[in-house]
């Protein structure tokens, strides 16, 4: 974390929320291509473990219960915090 505290010293949050949105985004997205080129993937905790294992038993489980990503992404974007999905009429 020395690089971290050096790199704050140096450049304050402040002075990046000043920058121009499309300056930001692209600070963001030099961010993202550095930490994405990573050769090792990031390590998960106990509890996300235990997340993801549980979500795909019951997707295992029932597979037609899971919702598709542009059904999410919908509900997203239109603010619905609705978990449930309309099964189809059979």
């Amino acid at each position: 974390m020395l690089w971290y505290h050096y790199l704050m010293s140096r450049v304050h949050l402040a002075e990046i929320l000043e920058l121009p949105a499309a300056e930001r985004v692209r600070l963001a997205q030099a961010i993202w291509a550095s930490v994405s080129e990573l050769p090792e993937p990031f390590p998960l905790s106990e509890a996300e473990r235990e997340t993801i294992d549980r979500r795909l038993e019951a997707y295992r489980r029932d597979p037609e219960a899971a919702s598709p990503w542009p059904e999410v992404k919908g509900r997203i974007r239109c603010g619905s915090s609705s978990t449930e999905r309309r099964r189809p009429a059979s």
